[in-house]
């Protein structure tokens, strides 16, 4: 601008000032006070005087809908110029050249460095609509207190130096990748021999370690073929089973892999009778060790005559305890222990329910829960260990069993439950111990069919004779 010139803000179109026709002057049809303490324009607004601009008020998205008449045009003025000397409405204003131009390279600055960053292109579109979206807030707010600030050159700004970033960006780095694919292929054959030279003494490193490995296998199968003989060993024998007086007794162990977590035991001394039944966490080496450790903590126990089951679940449980830490081992196990005398069987521990099959078929279940806790999990226990009475009479059949049997799954997922369980038993209970056990057996595998099996099977029978 020179120095004289003002901006003109529009107030409005031909519909925004009040307005009478000559025809009305000459024939004195003015009200009254129409034109008090009011500046008055004379001019023609008829278009045939070709007298028409176009201004901000005559402009559409899609063109020009209607030009705005030159006494129009003088009226916005002549408004603007009244806003300004009696309500102190404040003229446009606009920011010097170097202004203009901080403006324009501060968000073309923001907009390359956006860009040279190479962010993913979602983020850069995001910052370029918010960059947007500050010019137009900022200008539209200034435009309020009567300045006007440049929108379109800084956005076009924006968006041209994003552009022009990403490009360089883009070119530098398809001109390093070019760079490298040179060297690549300059030293791709030495790179190959190399590469070759590496795969060939890995490959020896990788037979030198199957070979230790098919060492370490056939070591650790020996050690659990002897861990797995050894627990077999120390089960029951027949022979001893057949001693019991007044019990027909007949038990079956089975481990999911080589070595079990399940435990079970028949001891018989002085007329009297425990049988153990116990299952340790897991399966494996350490399961088994663990199952070994209790099955002579037991037999240790009975033979020193210690006859109160509290005693002798906690003397058996602090045993188990300090070992398990001195192996820094979390295992642990449920173990119940059943004294038999005379036709009274007297149940103590924690692990499943005991099933009861009465000569009548009759059914009683006892659950375990409040009659100890977890062998080797807590150093003290006799405050959570009690004891419970069974009177058996003849023909009764009583079943201990590990989670198994119960929880064993067929194809479907379908697991085997207590409720078929105690079905078996009472469907053969009037044939002997050794025939319940195998007929509940039989009904495991013919539930589980070709599933595999997940856990250790352990059943004992005993039936009162």
């Amino acid at each position: 601008m020179g120095g004289y010139q003002i901006l003109l803000n529009y107030r409005g179109d031909l519909k925004r000032f009040p307005k009478i026709s000559m025809q009305d002057v000459l024939e004195n049809r003015i009200p009254a006070d129409l034109m008090r303490d009011r500046i008055v324009l004379v001019g023609a607004t008829a278009p045939s005087l070709n007298d028409l601009f176009q201004t901000p008020l005559s402009g559409t998205l899609f063109g020009v809908t209607e030009l705005t008449p030159g006494v129009i045009v003088h009226a916005n003025l002549t408004s603007q110029i009244l806003s300004a000397a009696l309500e102190d409405r404040p003229m446009l204003r606009t920011w010097t050249k170097p202004l203009n131009w901080v403006w324009i390279f501060f968000w073309s600055g923001c907009s390359a460095t956006l860009g040279s960053m190479w962010l993913r292109w979602r983020w850069t579109a995001a910052g370029i609509v918010l960059a947007g979206i500050c010019i137009t807030t900022t200008s539209y707010l200034a435009l309020l207190t009567g300045w006007w600030i440049p929108v379109f050159t800084p956005l076009l700004a924006v968006v041209g130096s994003a552009v022009v970033s990403i490009g360089y960006v883009l070119w530098e780095n398809l001109k390093l990748s070019y760079q490298q694919l040179e060297e690549y292929a300059q030293t791709l054959e030495q790179k190959v021999e190399e590469r070759t030279a590496q795969l060939a003494q890995a490959n020896q490193e990788i037979m030198a370690l199957n070979e230790k490995l098919k060492e370490e296998n056939l070591r650790m199968s020996a050690e659990l073929e002897v861990t797995k003989q050894l627990q077999q060993m120390v089960l029951p024998k027949p022979s001893e089973l057949e001693a019991i007086e007044g019990l027909d007794i007949a038990g079956f162990m089975e481990p999911a892999d080589e070595v079990g977590g399940d435990y079970y035991d028949v001891l018989h001394q002085d007329g009297r009778v425990k049988i153990g039944i116990g299952d340790v966490t897991g399966h494996g080496l350490e399961s088994g060790v663990l199952m070994l450790m209790a099955q002579t903590a037991v037999r240790t126990l009975q033979e020193s005559h210690q006859t109160d089951p509290v005693q002798f679940l906690d003397i058996l449980n602090r045993t188990l305890y300090g070992n398990l830490q001195r192996l820094d081992s979390y295992k642990n196990m449920t173990l119940a222990l059943i004294d038999y005398a005379d036709g009274t069987l007297s149940l103590s521990g924690q692990h499943e329910e005991m099933i009861v099959v009465r000569a009548d078929g009759t059914i009683e279940c006892v659950d375990t829960v409040d009659l100890g806790f977890p062998i080797g999990l807590e150093e003290e226990i006799a405050d959570f260990v009690a004891d419970h009475q069974v009177e058996l009479n003849v023909g009764d059949v009583v079943v201990l069993y590990t989670d198994g049997i119960t929880e064993a799954e067929d194809l479907n997922n379908e697991q085997y439950g207590l409720e078929r369980l105690c079905e078996a038993i009472r469907d053969n209970c009037q044939q002997s111990a050794a025939q319940i056990r195998q007929a509940v057996i039989d009904d495991v595998r013919l539930h589980i069919g070709e599933q595999k099996v997940f856990d250790d099977i352990t059943l004992v029978v005993l039936k009162q004779k």
